[in-house]
């Protein structure tokens, strides 16, 4: 399986208002997706406690400083003027409404590679001529769009988000979800923070979160069936090689900054994530950030201030 990285973009441009007085006020403005966006709020919290900063998260927001995107490689490096910082790491799982079919099936056996290719993408099919689930009553939900999540699972894959089988859902990852809750045989896949309540801890109501075969040797066992609640696969995941993770894509949450525009208050906050940040990933169902990554990215983030004065 292909090591791709989801990239979560937090674009930063300057923007300042004037007033009456021609004083400027300037303040932070973040727009996005709402798979990060609680995150994103509880960082506004705790960034907040000790500054007098203006930082607003607003979803749809035209003219914002920070806007939450999935974006592909290819896009993300189209701007020579932003820079990527890694701040968390996300996976993202099989699943499935709890009395479908299929989950009776992939309980225990789970998916290995060529079940996950059967189950998901045409392509597998026509190349091969085999379908495990031929005789098992399902239906594959996707996200319509060829960024984000559908896209890092078919690459992990080898595949094209055209490739995946199934109802294109629009919107937003949510929305699959809820596409999928009025049909007794849907199969998916999605993040992980979108799979299991970060209250409760347990899968979202009516899903169940499908195994797969982490090691990559041709079956799931015993240990591999770490799915009970969201710390146990954190847990997990944290604590392998993510060379040794296997079937389970693992994206990258990134902050992009437009290194040439950003001011200093943006700055100070995106310096604040990584000396911070991480202390709410696991709440909110995301994994930790390399930490040699983080070491180097504040430096470099401390030099693009230390250049403002």
């Amino acid at each position: 399986m292909k090591n791709i990285r989801l990239k979560i973009t937090f674009i930063v441009l300057l923007t300042t208002t004037l007033g009456i007085s021609q004083e400027t006020k300037q303040g932070v403005v973040i727009s996005g997706e709402p798979l990060a966006e609680a995150l994103v709020k509880q960082w506004i919290l705790d960034y907040s406690k000790n500054t007098s900063s203006n930082i607003a998260f607003k979803a749809k927001a035209k003219d914002s400083d920070l806007a939450v995107e999935f974006l592909n490689s290819e896009t993300s490096k189209s701007n020579e003027d932003l820079k990527h910082f890694s701040i968390a790491k996300v996976a993202i799982l099989p699943v499935a409404k709890s009395n479908a079919p299929i989950v009776l099936e992939l309980k225990k056996k789970g998916l290995d590679e060529n079940k996950l290719k059967a189950l998901y993408f045409d392509d597998f099919l026509e190349s091969t001529g085999k379908d495990d689930f031929s005789k098992i009553p399902h239906q594959v939900y996707t996200r319509l769009g060829e960024t984000g999540v559908p896209a890092i699972f078919a690459q992990a894959f080898g595949y094209e988000t055209s490739s995946i089988k199934g109802n294109g859902i629009g919107g937003n990852d949510l929305h699959v979800i809820n596409a999928m809750k009025a049909d007794e045989t849907a199969v998916s896949f999605n993040a992980l923070n979108l799979l299991y309540d970060v209250q409760t801890r347990q899968a979202v109501t009516g899903f169940t979160v499908l195994p797969v075969d982490l090691n990559g040797n041709g079956k799931v066992s015993d240990d591999e069936l770490f799915y009970q609640d969201l710390d146990a696969i954190l847990g997990k995941l944290q604590s392998l090689n993510p060379k040794d993770i296997k079937n389970i894509p693992i994206g990258e949450l990134q902050i992009v900054v437009n290194i040439k525009e950003s001011n200093q208050e943006t700055l100070n906050f995106l310096n604040w994530i990584l000396v911070n940040g991480q202390a709410s990933l696991s709440k909110y169902g995301f994994l930790q950030a390399d930490t040699k990554t983080l070491k180097e990215e504040r430096l470099y983030v401390n030099q693009l201030v230390a250049n403002l004065k």
